[in-house]
């Protein structure tokens, strides 16, 4: 008579994979919380005195992810105003936008789709000013947003140790 094998708990999880006799690296594979939830309700509790710096710290991390994301944006701004002044400085002053646009359509469509896509003054170059204004906005937002980062995570460290 062959014996039937133990049942297995829930929640037991097989301690190692499969066998094939090469050495592994580190432990087995854990075995599941027999009691999450009453682990997590005293974890909270223990945070509780410090939910306010806990919030805080969530809410800077969120501003501070927000401004690294509105970031790019204000790059791109900076790169389409540079291609304006480069395509604006290829074409004689007081030339019309659109005869400039219709004269290319006809040499070089593909061109013609992307400099009509381009905000350019025919006869003006790059405007290094709005072009310094644009870039010193990004800094400074890319500047506060990763002082709201670390701000975020010296306040976790303080929460945690």
């Amino acid at each position: 008579m062959t014996k039937t094998p133990a049942p297995v708990k829930a929640n037991a999880r097989p301690k190692y994979g499969p066998a094939d006799n090469r050495p592994r690296i580190g432990a087995g594979t854990g075995e599941k919380a027999i009691s999450f939830f009453p682990s997590l309700k005293r974890l909270l509790k223990y945070l509780h005195p410090a939910r306010f710096l806990i919030a805080f710290a969530v809410t800077l991390g969120t501003i501070g992810v927000a401004l690294n994301v509105i970031g790019p944006k204000i790059l791109g701004a900076a790169t389409d105003k540079l291609l304006a002044g480069i395509i604006g400085a290829r074409f004689p002053a007081g030339a019309n936008r659109e005869q400039i646009i219709e004269k290319l359509r006809a040499e070089n469509p593909n061109l013609a789709d992307m400099v009509s896509g381009v905000d350019f003054i025919p006869g003006v170059g790059i405007d290094f000013t709005a072009m310094g204004q644009i870039l010193g906005l990004a800094l400074v937002l890319f500047v506060i947003a990763g002082l709201f980062t670390y701000a975020q995570g010296w306040i976790l460290n303080e929460v945690i140790q």
